[in-house]
């Protein structure tokens, strides 16, 4: 299995933010690496979580910083940053918020999870990483949501006892703050020990709106290899990267290996650039201001007519009657759009 998370891209507002703070290219690095140019307009944008911290990764060293995820996560409000606005201005408890940020996790990142366990007098809130090993940098930025989310019962200024951590990363990693400089690494999970009475602790509300908010409410990160490989297909789809090679890279695999796990979960991947091309040809053609041979070339088309041949094989329709016509009706996709299996 060929492990693909995702995080939307309002996962890493935060990181984009102190980057440019700190003077770093931000919007041209992400143009270099052939991301979509609205990434900064739409946070519920689906991202490759592996790529997303090697781009950080390459402009903190542009800009000299050693622990951007630590950096991040200590100068982050998250009850404005990353969705958890609703969380603290809505959860009349600490318990009460915690439960909501377990639901809300999986919608913002596909590979986390986060977990409640209380022994008695101490509870620990933990989240671990599913499917591949934790991002040093993206462990500590948890590590500091987490904080965070205890801190809205506990005061800004409370710190941990201990904490644990999943990732492996030295170093620098002492910088984490504890009341008693208890730090594990390489833990079977990231974690934070707190006094369970603060559980029951009401909540302070405030004006608190989100900074980066949603149009929608998304829905739970994929995390079948197929619809995240989709994913990732449509997002280097405008950029003219949606080949073998780009997409392997992005994963971080070479294309051989990439061929060859597709190969034996029985996908084929001109089929999935087919669906990958249908899903977003719907997304862009609802934009009524966008030309339909606009939308053929953003897709990787050659000629307009190739566009409106595929887009009626898909629907049995050409765009410009898919458009009039789709909010009345409810077109499903084409059996030969399913993923062809390899022999």
């Amino acid at each position: 299995m060929l492990a693909i998370p995702l995080v939307r891209a309002l996962w890493a507002y935060p990181f984009f933010d102190f980057l440019e703070d700190r003077g770093a290219r931000v919007d041209a690095y992400l143009e270099a690496a052939g991301l979509p140019n609205d990434i900064r307009a739409v946070p519920e944008r689906p991202l490759p979580a592996r790529e997303l911290y090697r781009w950080i990764g390459a402009l903190a060293r542009e800009v000299d910083v050693a622990d951007i995820g630590l950096e991040v996560g200590e100068k982050t409000d998250f009850s404005r940053h990353v969705g958890l606005g609703d969380v603290a201005t809505t959860a009349p408890t600490l318990a009460a918020a915690i439960e909501t940020a377990i639901q809300w996790m999986p919608t913002v990142h596909s590979s986390k999870r986060l977990s409640l366990t209380v022994a008695e007098a101490e509870a620990k809130l933990s989240t671990r990483n599913h499917g591949a090993p934790p991002e040093p940098s993206d462990d500590h930025f948890t590590l500091w949501l987490m904080i965070a989310l205890l801190r809205m019962a506990a005061g800004p200024t409370w710190l941990p006892d201990v904490v644990s951590l999943e990732s492996s990363a030295s170093g620098t990693t002492g910088r984490i703050c504890t009341r008693q400089g208890h730090i594990r690494k390489n833990a079977a999970v990231t974690s934070v020990r707190f006094p369970a009475e603060l559980l029951h602790r009401p909540l302070p509300h405030g004006s608190t709106a989100t900074r980066y908010q949603t149009r929608i409410r998304p829905k739970p990160l994929p995390t079948e290899m197929d619809v995240c490989l989709q994913s990732v297909v449509e997002l280097l789809l405008p950029a003219g990267r949606a080949d073998l090679y780009h997409v392997a890279r992005t994963l971080g695999v070479s294309s051989r290996t990439l061929q060859r796990r597709l190969r034996a979960h029985g996908y084929c991947f001109s089929s999935l650039l087919e669906r990958a091309r249908f899903s977003l040809a719907r997304k862009l053609l609802d934009n009524p201001s966008r030309k339909v041979i606009d939308v053929a070339f953003e897709l990787g088309y050659s000629a307009h007519p190739h566009f409106t041949s595929a887009f009626h094989r898909w629907t049995g329709v050409s765009p410009r009657v898919f458009r009039q016509v789709h909010c009345q009706h409810e077109f499903t996709d084409d059996p030969e759009m399913a993923l062809e299996t390899t022999v």
